[in-house]
């Protein structure tokens, strides 16, 4: 090839190189994705839970962790719904909910990111344990997900003081090759043992930014390749 035809084709590859590799973050959960704002869909003002997760239940892409609505939960019966407050709608949960992306499946080396709000809604003065985590669960055969063994991969545990304001909390996780196709799933828990122990989640916003394709590392070793022929070929200062 003639250094002239080289360094063109070298400037195309450096181009690439340089802008056209995008490894883009894309939003799994948020307030237009998911229900990760729980606005969709709230009637009478409170909303239950049921068994399963999809875009027709009643709380839309959120179900109840126990895998039954919020009545069977013992000395917390009725905590774990959506009410509708003056801000807008919130999770008040007194047992658990899980929310499974039915659209994005895992592929090792991608990173996650999760970012909710949270509070203690007891007004007793006392702290309440509550855990968010990230779960992997096999892809179902149906529409709508329904609660099962979950793989736990990442873990955010926080003990929300009474008094306390909303408060942003955050969690990430790079998933291995273990975790690889299977999908990816958030689930909040109340850990009290309280009768009216209640904690508040809202604005959960879940992005992934997916791990590069071999071709694209392909691509840049073509870059470097060209950049490499650019300089041998380069014609000497006159």
């Amino acid at each position: 090839m003639k250094p002239k035809n080289v360094m063109s084709a070298a400037a195309i590859l450096a181009c690439t190189f340089s802008g056209g590799i995008a490894f883009a973050q894309s939003t799994l959960i948020g307030s237009t994705m998911n229900n990760g704002d729980f606005e969709s869909a709230i009637a009478g003002g409170k909303q239950d839970f049921t068994s399963t997760a999809s875009s027709t239940s009643p709380v839309a892409y959120w179900g109840s962790l126990t895998g039954a609505s919020d009545t069977d939960s013992g000395a917390q019966v009725g905590g774990n719904c959506v009410y509708q407050g003056s801000n807008g709608s919130y999770y008040k949960e007194g047992e658990g909910a899980f929310n499974l992306v039915t659209d994005y499946t895992i592929a090792a080396g991608d990173l996650f990111s999760l970012t909710y709000y949270a509070y203690n809604t007891y007004p007793n003065g006392s702290t309440i344990p509550q855990s968010v985590w990230l779960f992997s669960q096999a892809n179902p055969s149906g529409a709508a997900y329904s609660y099962a063994p979950m793989a736990t991969l990442a873990t955010d545990a926080e003990n929300l003081v009474n008094g306390n304001p909303w408060t942003e909390y955050t969690l990430t996780y790079t998933a291995t090759l273990a975790d690889a196709g299977n999908d990816i799933g958030v689930a909040i828990q109340n850990n009290s043992t309280g009768s009216s122990d209640y904690t508040a989640a809202d604005d959960f916003t879940l992005t992934v930014t997916p791990v590069p394709e071999p071709s694209a590392y392909a691509l840049i070793g073509a870059g470097l390749v060209g950049f490499v022929f650019v300089r041998r070929f380069r014609p000497a200062s006159v």
